[in-house]
Protein backbone atom coordinates (compact mmCIF):
# COMPACT_ATOMS: atom_id res chain seq x y z
CA UNK A 1 0.00 0.00 0.00
CA UNK A 2 2.70 2.49 0.96
CA UNK A 3 4.34 2.20 -2.45
CA UNK A 4 1.25 3.99 -3.82
CA UNK A 5 0.30 6.04 -0.77
CA UNK A 6 0.50 9.29 -2.75
CA UNK A 7 -2.04 8.06 -5.31
CA UNK A 8 -4.29 6.77 -2.55
CA UNK A 9 -4.31 10.08 -0.70
CA UNK A 10 -4.71 12.07 -3.92
CA UNK A 11 -7.80 10.00 -4.77
CA UNK A 12 -9.57 10.91 -1.54
CA UNK A 13 -11.75 14.01 -1.05
CA UNK A 14 -9.37 16.91 -0.25
CA UNK A 15 -10.18 17.23 3.46
CA UNK A 16 -10.09 13.49 4.03
CA UNK A 17 -6.83 13.21 2.09
CA UNK A 18 -5.24 15.89 4.25
CA UNK A 19 -6.43 14.23 7.46
CA UNK A 20 -5.04 10.92 6.21
CA UNK A 21 -1.67 12.49 5.59
CA UNK A 22 -1.68 14.09 9.06
CA UNK A 23 -2.37 10.65 10.52
CA UNK A 24 0.58 9.29 8.57
CA UNK A 25 2.78 12.10 9.85
CA UNK A 26 1.65 11.49 13.43
CA UNK A 27 2.45 7.78 13.15
CA UNK A 28 5.97 8.67 11.93
CA UNK A 29 6.41 11.14 14.79
CA UNK A 30 5.33 8.57 17.40
CA UNK A 31 7.52 5.90 15.80
CA UNK A 32 4.52 3.66 15.16
CA UNK A 33 4.65 3.74 11.37
CA UNK A 34 6.34 0.37 11.25
CA UNK A 35 9.40 -1.09 9.54
CA UNK A 36 12.13 1.13 8.09
CA UNK A 37 10.97 0.09 4.61
CA UNK A 38 7.65 1.78 5.31
CA UNK A 39 9.41 5.05 6.11
CA UNK A 40 11.51 4.66 2.99
CA UNK A 41 8.41 4.15 0.84
CA UNK A 42 6.73 7.21 2.35
CA UNK A 43 9.86 9.36 1.96
CA UNK A 44 10.02 8.55 -1.74
CA UNK A 45 6.65 10.30 -2.13
CA UNK A 46 7.58 13.54 -0.37
CA UNK A 47 7.64 15.53 -3.66
CA UNK A 48 4.16 14.21 -4.52
CA UNK A 49 2.84 15.30 -1.12
CA UNK A 50 4.27 18.80 -1.59
CA UNK A 51 2.79 19.06 -5.08
CA UNK A 52 -0.64 17.80 -4.00
CA UNK A 53 -1.03 19.97 -0.93
CA UNK A 54 0.47 23.11 -2.46
CA UNK A 55 -2.46 23.01 -4.88
CA UNK A 56 -4.83 22.74 -1.92
CA UNK A 57 -3.18 25.71 -0.18
CA UNK A 58 -2.47 23.68 2.98
CA UNK A 59 -0.05 24.45 5.77
CA UNK A 60 2.93 22.40 4.61
CA UNK A 61 4.77 22.47 7.94
CA UNK A 62 3.98 18.78 8.68
CA UNK A 63 5.55 17.77 5.33
CA UNK A 64 8.62 19.87 6.10
CA UNK A 65 8.94 18.14 9.48
CA UNK A 66 8.53 14.73 7.85
CA UNK A 67 11.26 15.62 5.35
CA UNK A 68 13.61 16.62 8.15
CA UNK A 69 12.85 13.43 10.09
CA UNK A 70 13.61 11.36 6.98
CA UNK A 71 16.92 13.18 6.41
CA UNK A 72 17.93 12.41 9.99
CA UNK A 73 16.64 8.84 10.04
CA UNK A 74 18.86 6.14 11.53
CA UNK A 75 18.64 3.99 8.38
CA UNK A 76 20.56 4.90 5.23
CA UNK A 77 17.75 3.84 2.90
CA UNK A 78 15.32 6.31 4.46
CA UNK A 79 17.86 9.13 4.38
CA UNK A 80 18.69 8.36 0.77
CA UNK A 81 15.03 8.42 -0.23
CA UNK A 82 14.67 11.88 1.32
CA UNK A 83 17.88 13.09 -0.31
CA UNK A 84 16.66 11.96 -3.73
CA UNK A 85 13.44 13.92 -3.19
CA UNK A 86 15.14 17.28 -2.61
CA UNK A 87 15.19 18.67 -6.20
CA UNK A 88 11.55 17.88 -7.02
CA UNK A 89 10.35 18.99 -3.61
CA UNK A 90 12.14 22.32 -3.97
CA UNK A 91 10.68 22.82 -7.44
CA UNK A 92 7.20 22.14 -6.08
CA UNK A 93 7.66 24.88 -3.50
CA UNK A 94 9.13 27.45 -5.88
CA UNK A 95 7.39 30.78 -5.39
CA UNK A 96 5.45 29.70 -2.30
CA UNK A 97 5.89 30.89 1.28
CA UNK A 98 7.33 27.47 2.14
CA UNK A 99 10.27 27.76 -0.25
CA UNK A 100 12.30 29.69 2.33
CA UNK A 101 11.77 27.35 5.33
CA UNK A 102 12.49 24.33 3.10
CA UNK A 103 15.74 25.90 1.93
CA UNK A 104 16.68 26.88 5.49
CA UNK A 105 16.02 23.33 6.65
CA UNK A 106 18.56 22.04 4.10
CA UNK A 107 21.08 24.80 4.81
CA UNK A 108 20.90 24.15 8.56
CA UNK A 109 22.47 20.74 7.95
CA UNK A 110 25.62 22.51 6.72
CA UNK A 111 26.28 23.88 10.21
CA UNK A 112 25.09 20.91 12.25
CA UNK A 113 27.48 19.78 15.00
CA UNK A 114 27.46 16.16 13.76
CA UNK A 115 29.72 15.77 10.73
CA UNK A 116 27.49 13.02 9.37
CA UNK A 117 24.68 15.55 9.01
CA UNK A 118 27.03 17.90 7.20
CA UNK A 119 27.79 15.06 4.80
CA UNK A 120 24.02 14.63 4.41
CA UNK A 121 23.89 18.30 3.41
CA UNK A 122 26.49 17.74 0.70
CA UNK A 123 24.56 14.73 -0.59
CA UNK A 124 21.38 16.82 -0.74
CA UNK A 125 23.19 19.52 -2.64
CA UNK A 126 24.77 16.99 -4.99
CA UNK A 127 21.29 15.86 -5.96
CA UNK A 128 20.23 19.49 -6.29
CA UNK A 129 22.89 20.33 -8.88
CA UNK A 130 22.00 17.50 -11.24
CA UNK A 131 19.94 18.20 -14.36
CA UNK A 132 17.27 19.48 -14.56
CA UNK A 133 19.11 22.45 -13.14
CA UNK A 134 18.17 24.73 -10.28
CA UNK A 135 21.12 26.95 -11.11
CA UNK A 136 19.69 30.29 -9.97
CA UNK A 137 18.83 28.99 -6.50
CA UNK A 138 22.15 27.15 -6.27
CA UNK A 139 24.20 30.26 -7.04
CA UNK A 140 22.11 32.61 -4.92
CA UNK A 141 21.54 30.53 -1.80
CA UNK A 142 23.80 27.50 -1.67
CA UNK A 143 27.19 28.67 -3.00
CA UNK A 144 27.71 30.89 0.08
CA UNK A 145 27.47 27.79 2.32
CA UNK A 146 30.24 25.88 0.51
CA UNK A 147 33.52 27.65 1.46
CA UNK A 148 33.10 26.95 5.19
CA UNK A 149 33.00 23.22 4.39
CA UNK A 150 36.47 23.58 2.84
CA UNK A 151 37.86 23.58 6.40
CA UNK A 152 35.81 20.58 7.54
CA UNK A 153 36.79 16.97 8.24
CA UNK A 154 38.01 14.89 5.32
CA UNK A 155 34.69 13.06 4.80
CA UNK A 156 32.94 16.38 4.25
CA UNK A 157 35.74 17.73 2.04
CA UNK A 158 35.53 14.66 -0.18
CA UNK A 159 31.78 15.11 -0.52
CA UNK A 160 32.29 18.83 -1.24
CA UNK A 161 34.83 17.99 -3.93
CA UNK A 162 32.32 15.63 -5.52
CA UNK A 163 29.76 18.44 -5.73
CA UNK A 164 32.30 20.77 -7.31
CA UNK A 165 33.46 18.06 -9.69
CA UNK A 166 29.89 17.43 -10.79
CA UNK A 167 29.49 21.11 -11.68
CA UNK A 168 32.04 20.76 -14.49
CA UNK A 169 30.98 17.46 -16.04
CA UNK A 170 29.19 17.14 -19.36
CA UNK A 171 25.75 18.83 -19.34
CA UNK A 172 26.35 20.29 -15.87
CA UNK A 173 26.17 23.96 -14.82
CA UNK A 174 29.69 25.03 -15.70
CA UNK A 175 30.67 22.66 -18.48
CA UNK A 176 31.94 24.95 -21.30
CA UNK A 177 30.68 27.91 -19.27
CA UNK A 178 32.82 31.07 -19.63
CA UNK A 179 31.41 32.78 -16.53
CA UNK A 180 32.16 30.55 -13.58
CA UNK A 181 31.53 32.32 -10.24
CA UNK A 182 34.80 33.37 -8.65
CA UNK A 183 33.86 31.63 -5.39
CA UNK A 184 33.57 28.32 -7.27
CA UNK A 185 36.84 28.92 -9.14
CA UNK A 186 38.62 29.60 -5.85
CA UNK A 187 37.03 26.54 -4.28
CA UNK A 188 38.35 24.38 -7.12
CA UNK A 189 41.86 25.76 -6.59
CA UNK A 190 41.68 25.17 -2.85
CA UNK A 191 40.43 21.61 -3.23
CA UNK A 192 43.13 20.89 -5.82
CA UNK A 193 45.71 21.67 -3.12
CA UNK A 194 43.98 19.79 -0.31
CA UNK A 195 46.15 17.66 1.96
CA UNK A 196 43.99 14.60 1.21
CA UNK A 197 44.73 12.80 -2.08
CA UNK A 198 41.11 11.63 -2.21
CA UNK A 199 39.96 15.26 -2.28
CA UNK A 200 42.56 16.29 -4.88
CA UNK A 201 41.78 13.36 -7.15
CA UNK A 202 38.07 14.20 -7.16
CA UNK A 203 38.65 17.58 -8.86
CA UNK A 204 41.63 16.50 -10.94
CA UNK A 205 39.57 16.43 -14.17
CA UNK A 206 39.01 20.22 -14.01
CA UNK A 207 41.51 22.32 -15.98
CA UNK A 208 42.59 24.96 -13.50
CA UNK A 209 44.37 27.03 -16.15
CA UNK A 210 41.10 27.76 -17.97
CA UNK A 211 39.26 29.05 -14.90
CA UNK A 212 38.73 32.81 -14.91
CA UNK A 213 40.11 33.27 -18.44
CA UNK A 214 36.85 33.76 -20.28
CA UNK A 215 36.51 30.22 -21.60
CA UNK A 216 34.81 27.17 -20.29
CA UNK A 217 36.90 24.77 -18.25
CA UNK A 218 38.16 21.77 -20.18
CA UNK A 219 37.12 18.58 -18.44
CA UNK A 220 37.27 14.85 -18.91
CA UNK A 221 34.19 13.82 -20.90
CA UNK A 222 32.18 11.96 -18.34
CA UNK A 223 28.44 12.16 -17.90
CA UNK A 224 27.10 14.25 -15.07
CA UNK A 225 26.32 11.93 -12.19
CA UNK A 226 27.51 10.61 -8.90
CA UNK A 227 30.24 8.12 -8.21
CA UNK A 228 29.87 6.54 -4.79
CA UNK A 229 31.64 8.22 -1.91
CA UNK A 230 35.17 6.75 -1.81
CA UNK A 231 36.13 4.62 1.14
CA UNK A 232 37.35 6.79 3.98
CA UNK A 233 38.32 6.10 7.54
CA UNK A 234 35.82 7.14 10.22
CA UNK A 235 36.50 10.64 11.47
CA UNK A 236 35.69 11.94 14.94
CA UNK A 237 33.36 14.84 15.52
CA UNK A 238 34.93 18.27 15.18
CA UNK A 239 35.12 20.06 18.56
CA UNK A 240 32.74 22.86 17.64
CA UNK A 241 30.77 24.27 14.75
CA UNK A 242 32.62 26.51 12.34
CA UNK A 243 29.67 28.84 12.31
CA UNK A 244 26.92 29.46 14.81
CA UNK A 245 23.26 29.68 13.90
CA UNK A 246 20.29 30.43 16.15
CA UNK A 247 18.16 27.43 17.17
CA UNK A 248 15.06 26.75 15.12
CA UNK A 249 11.81 25.77 16.72
CA UNK A 250 10.61 23.46 13.95
CA UNK A 251 13.52 22.81 11.60
CA UNK A 252 16.65 22.68 13.76
CA UNK A 253 18.96 20.17 12.10
CA UNK A 254 20.43 19.17 15.46
CA UNK A 255 17.04 18.48 17.01
CA UNK A 256 15.94 14.87 17.44
CA UNK A 257 12.67 14.76 15.51
CA UNK A 258 10.80 12.34 17.77
CA UNK A 259 11.05 12.07 21.56
CA UNK A 260 10.30 8.36 21.61
CA UNK A 261 13.18 7.70 19.27
CA UNK A 262 15.50 9.80 21.44
CA UNK A 263 14.56 7.84 24.54
CA UNK A 264 15.16 4.55 22.77
CA UNK A 265 18.51 5.58 21.33
CA UNK A 266 19.68 6.82 24.72
CA UNK A 267 19.56 3.23 25.96
CA UNK A 268 21.47 1.66 23.06
CA UNK A 269 24.38 2.36 20.68
CA UNK A 270 23.42 4.84 17.98
CA UNK A 271 22.43 2.80 14.89
CA UNK A 272 22.91 5.93 12.77
CA UNK A 273 26.68 5.44 13.03
CA UNK A 274 26.78 1.90 11.64
CA UNK A 275 24.17 2.75 9.01
CA UNK A 276 26.19 5.76 7.90
CA UNK A 277 29.42 3.76 7.72
CA UNK A 278 27.70 1.19 5.46
CA UNK A 279 26.58 4.07 3.26
CA UNK A 280 30.15 5.38 3.00
CA UNK A 281 31.63 2.00 2.10
CA UNK A 282 28.83 0.69 -0.10
CA UNK A 283 26.71 3.58 -1.30
CA UNK A 284 23.99 1.48 -2.94
CA UNK A 285 23.51 -0.91 -0.03
CA UNK A 286 20.20 0.04 1.55
CA UNK A 287 19.66 -3.11 3.57
CA UNK A 288 20.35 -2.78 7.30
CA UNK A 289 22.54 -5.45 8.77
Amino acid sequence: MFEHIDDFIAGLPPDLGWMTFLGLDKAWELDTLGHWRTREAVALHLPAFFTLFVKQDRDLSPILSMTQAALLDKFAAVREAAIKSIPKSYSSLNGTKFEHPFREMILSLATASAYRRRVTFTRCLREFVRPPPNREAFERFFIPSLPVLRQDVVDVRIALAQIVGDLFTVKAYYHDEPNVPESISQLVRDLAEDESPDVRDTVRHIDLDSLGKGKGPQVVKKEAGADPLPDVAPVSERPKDLTQSPPRKSYDADATPHATAAERLARAPDPFDSSFEREIHKDDDHTPK
